[in-house]
């Protein structure tokens, strides 16, 4: 069944208690998960995201089965649905019936195993079509509006013809160059060729996992493969910066009990990185974050003083994967 069917259906109150949604493209499964959130009422009782590696089968099972609050829909999703441990898979089956007709549990994954499929009827699995170029340009137009920003049609244009139809692809690309451009509303040629993967061998995606991972020679590389792509020390110290902020801010958030998918939507981190940042929260603890923004303006200084860029910029990540 198509994605718009469904999503109709929780308009008239036709919904099955659960549906599967299986896809490869991250992009698609928060498209639709936030199109199905907007119908949902007090989203703080009524709108629960678990990740299938941490799930609790008793808080599960009493957040399916117990009736919404102060409204007429209740929706669990549930991520890396594959991961569940096969005694929760067990008590959903024997659960189905007794879920309230208000609720419906969703399962996001890129497969399925049998004991899953085994839940739901072939209604109950979701698709969403063939994927074109022009809704991928579609899609991307309102992608940088939501994020402020506009592009040049021939910038627009060469990250698609990159893309071909891979959504995610393009979505990886767009946070990359929303990164990029920081605070410049509008995305020019020169911009998407700078960022572009065909011009690019590192980004600083890569770099923030080797520093996680305290690997100085990875590290380097990374940055070496930067500044010959065009980036400037400034713009690598305030990217460095922008994702160091992030992972405060999400661990600050886990911290006080928000859940890691509405701690990762609030600060707004790319769909295709969300996993490796879960990992990198794990591995940068508050002391390492506090010394690393100490040292980020200690570089910015040096440079701004004279002090040689790229000498700067190693002895940086030298000691920040010390």
């Amino acid at each position: 069944m198509k994605i718009e069917q469904v999503l109709g259906k929780f308009e008239n109150k036709s919904f099955s208690k659960i549906y599967l949604l299986e896809t490869e493209e991250e992009v698609f499964k928060d498209e639709f998960l936030k199109k199905l959130k907007e119908k949902v009422s007090t989203p703080e009782f009524n709108w629960n995201i678990y990740y299938a590696e941490d799930a609790n089968s008793e808080e599960l099972l009493q957040c399916i089965l117990s009736l919404p609050f102060l409204a007429q829909l209740k929706v669990a999703v549930i991520k890396n649905a594959s991961q569940l441990s096969s005694k929760i898979i067990v008590q959903l089956s024997k659960n189905i019936d007794k879920i309230p007709s208000t609720n419906c549990l969703v399962l996001l994954d890129s497969k399925f195993p049998a004991s899953l499929r085994n839940l739901v009827s072939e209604e109950q699995t979701l698709s969403f079509g063939k994927t074109t170029q022009s809704k991928m340009r579609e899609w991307a137009l309102k992608y940088l509006k939501a994020h402020y920003k506009t592009i040049d049609s021939d910038a627009l244009s060469l990250l698609l013809g990159n893309a071909g139809l891979n959504f995610s692809f393009l979505a990886r690309e767009l946070d990359k160059l929303i990164l990029y451009v920081q605070n410049k509303n509008r995305i020019v040629i020169e911009d998407a060729k700078k960022i572009g993967t065909e011009a690019k061998t590192y980004d600083i995606f890569e770099l923030i996992d080797n520093i996680s991972k305290k690997n100085t020679q990875c590290s380097l590389n990374a940055l070496r493969g930067l500044l010959l792509d065009g980036i400037s020390p400034q713009q690598i110290i305030g990217m460095l910066r922008w994702q160091f902020s992030n992972l405060w801010k999400v661990k600050s958030l886990i911290s006080k009990g928000i859940n890691s998918y509405n701690a990762l939507e609030q600060a707004k981190v790319p769909y295709f990185k969300r996993n490796e940042f879960l990992a990198h929260i794990k591995k940068f603890t508050w002391d390492d974050l506090r010394s690393y923004f100490n040292l980020l303006l200690d570089t910015d200084m040096r440079i701004k003083r004279g002090g040689e860029p790229i000498l700067t910029m190693e002895l940086l990540l030298i000691k920040i994967t010390k």
